[in-house]
């Protein structure tokens, strides 16, 4: 919702995960265990620690829920697009313009891979 302004002006503002849409982000978050269940237990859950996991997706929508990223794989197969809801994620890293070498430049994974691991916070 956009914050209210002046009677009969509307204000126009946008987040910064909005302008990173479509471009590739660094995120980092919270997953479970990658086997559904133990075999051998009889309640059939999953148990196991949470691990923080990161990843260099292309941001594909912003939502109340989480946000939906895909691997942008060459294969079309292993590319599928997956949500992330807000309660698991740690945090997201995009790119500036200037990174990008302008507004609608796209860096590679490697080279978004190499901004993140360069990013002094």
């Amino acid at each position: 919702m956009p914050p209210k302004g002046p009677p009969g002006r509307q204000q126009e503002t946008e987040s910064v995960l909005m302008k990173w849409l479509g471009h590739r982000v660094v995120v980092k978050y919270l997953a479970g265990p990658e086997e559904p269940m133990d075999p051998d237990d009889k309640k059939g859950i999953a148990h196991a620690a949470l691990e923080a996991r990161s990843g260099v997706f292309e941001l594909h929508r912003i939502g109340q829920v989480g946000i939906e990223v895909s691997n942008s794989v060459e294969d079309a197969a292993e590319d599928r697009v997956t949500l992330l809801p807000w309660g698991a994620i740690l945090s997201v890293r995009g790119s500036t313009p200037s990174e990008r070498g302008g507004t609608d430049g796209r860096l590679s994974r490697e080279q978004m891979a190499e901004v993140a691991r360069n990013d002094p916070t």
